[in-house]
């Protein structure tokens, strides 16, 4: 008779135990995990609930209010389940709700209440010749455009878009080169919806001080508001001439040239682009991509008609689109979106000082690099970052995220901004010193920026240059006070100058003059304290730099 089980038996028991324990184990796990997350999406869905009967109690007090927060409607909203946060709220007119980016008892949900509305207010324009483009995390792909993952301008994702090459044709999902040898694109362009803005104090809503300035506020419009709400601003960029804008596209790096941009400029000529009308034949090959040395030594009056003949030239299939140079209100509509809740600012990866966008320091005045580090600080440890190198910089000293490495130099923190707008290469914009006749020469006998233009004294016209353009495509100083500029009585509005002189340390003291009488914007790589920036301004002679580049602006004709 058998009294108990041999040495084999038991082993084969614990054998079967255990094969039985790593099938059931993992099943327990899912099922467990499965009811934690059935129990999460349940209690966002009951705060969701929750919300929009609070709004649609709130509204029947409050019919008007076209403005609704949960800051207005907590007093309204009877919910007691699960402490619950959501970075991302939209309350619509009607009272419907989105939530996202929420965390339970402080753990992230992945899930979402309601459906997620577009502001109807944005228009993104976007012609033949314009291919809209997403990024995946590892490549640029097309994107159809009523795609809703297109862009977010809530979540500081801003539409981005390629010019293709003439021999390349790209459908939906397939994946866009945009560096080496021979890319798929020609062009990389970031759309800036038209906005009205307001700047609360000195140094914004929340700032601090100049170095720790707080949030632009920004309400993104429509073409057919011709004026502000309240105490907003109509944002001047968005007025070209006679024509109201949705908005514009604006070069996502600095201007470069297949054969023109070199990794030392001052081996090129000076004016080497030779463009002194829109017939110039060196524009097929200026290009706007990551990871190229900028297009410098050359004159504004060279930059802005080889922008100009953009549209002229069939390389790029945009002849419906008015291609120039970018102005110097244009470049404050992209420097104010960036300190707005829409824009890096707003963008939750970057706290305190580091919401300020990151300089490009490469010595090589390579497009898209990134310190990793604001612009007080210098050279950082390990050298410049790719545009999309997207290295998690952890938290300083102090417990304050310092975000992602390469999209921490552009204007939302994501890889979806503008880049090369703190740092690189100095940037001229068509904007100076001037009256009605057009921009001062800087000089009595010679104009550096090769346009004519108003002599030092102001007393004739210099007749050695090329022809000014209309005078929509610039903007004119009348004075060299910061604080009456425009037209000697009150401040340029919108222009990134006397309402943010000095925000985060940038330098805002070279106004320009009769002698120097040309606007040079965002410093350059040798600039290794705070002195460059989105804010920042410098004025020039207008001639060919070796440490000077331009910007591409175009909108819908």
């Amino acid at each position: 008779m058998k009294k108990g089980f041999t040495l084999i038996e038991l082993l084969a028991v614990i054998v079967i135990l255990a094969i039985i324990a790593l099938i059931a184990v993992p099943i327990v796990i899912n099922i467990i995990e499965d009811a934690k997350k059935s129990s999460q999406e349940e209690s966002l869905k009951l705060y969701g609930k929750a919300v929009e009967n609070g709004v649609a109690n709130y509204l029947l007090n409050h019919p008007n209010d076209k403005d609704i927060t949960l800051d207005k409607i907590k007093d309204y909203v009877k919910y007691s389940g699960d402490p619950i946060e959501c970075k991302t709220v939209q309350i619509n007119e009607k009272g419907k709700i989105y939530l996202a980016n929420c965390s339970i008892n402080n753990t992230k949900v992945e899930y979402t209440y309601g459906e997620k509305q577009r502001d109807p207010n944005i228009t993104v324009d976007l012609q033949q010749g314009l291919t809209p483009v997403i990024y995946d995390g590892d490549n640029w792909k097309v994107v159809d455009k009523n795609d809703p993952n297109w862009y977010d301008y809530d979540e500081q994702k801003w539409a981005n878009a390629v010019v293709l090459g003439k021999d390349k044709t790209k459908n939906h999902g397939d994946i866009v080169t945009v560096e080496g040898d021979n890319p798929d694109a020609l062009m990389m362009l970031v759309y800036i919806p038209r906005y009205e803005y307001k700047i609360e104090g000195d140094f914004g809503k929340g700032g601090q001080s100049a170095d720790l300035p707080g949030e632009i506020e920004v309400k993104f419009i429509n073409n057919a508001q011709t004026k502000a709400d309240n105490d907003y601003i109509l944002h001047p960029a968005f007025v070209f001439g006679n024509k109201q804008l949705n908005g514009f596209w604006v070069g996502k790096f600095e201007l470069s040239h297949t054969t023109k941009s070199k990794g030392n400029a001052s081996y090129d000529s000076a004016a080497n682009l030779n463009c002194t009308d829109e017939t110039c034949s060196e524009a097929q090959n200026l290009r706007i991509l990551p990871n190229k040395p900028s297009l410098r030594y050359n004159d504004v009056s060279n930059f802005f008609y080889s922008i100009r003949n953009i549209e002229n030239t069939s390389t790029f299939g945009l002849s419906k689109m008015d291609t120039h140079m970018m102005k110097n209100s244009e470049w404050g509509a992209v420097a104010y979106l960036s300190q707005s809740k829409y824009g890096k600012y707003g963008n939750p990866d970057y706290e305190i000082k580091y919401k300020e966008v990151y300089q490009n320091k490469d010595t090589g005045y390579v497009t898209g690099k990134s310190n990793g580090t604001p612009s007080q600080e210098t050279y950082r440890n390990g050298g410049q970052c790719v545009y999309n190198n997207m290295q998690d910089l952890g938290v300083d000293s102090n417990g304050y995220k310092i975000g992602q490495c390469g999209p921490g130099a552009s204007t939302t923190g994501n890889i979806y901004g503008v880049y090369d707008m703190s740092g690189g290469a100095y940037e001229y914009v068509m904007g100076g010193y001037g009256d009605s006749e057009g921009i001062y020469s800087g000089l009595d006998a010679v104009s550096n920026s090769g346009f004519n233009g108003r002599i030092e004294r102001g007393d004739g016209l210099i007749t050695n240059g090329v022809s000014m353009p209309e005078s929509k495509y610039y903007d004119i100083y009348k004075t060299d006070n910061i604080t009456t500029a425009c037209d000697n009585k009150g401040p340029c509005l919108g222009h990134a100058m006397s309402e943010t002189a000095s925000w985060y340390g940038d330098y805002a003291n070279n106004m320009v003059k009769p002698s120097y009488p040309w606007f040079l914007r965002g410093g350059t790589h040798t600039n290794i304290t705070s002195i460059a920036g989105v804010f920042s301004q410098f004025n020039s002679v207008g001639g060919s730099l070796n440490d000077a580049s331009a910007r591409f602006v175009g909108f819908i004709k």
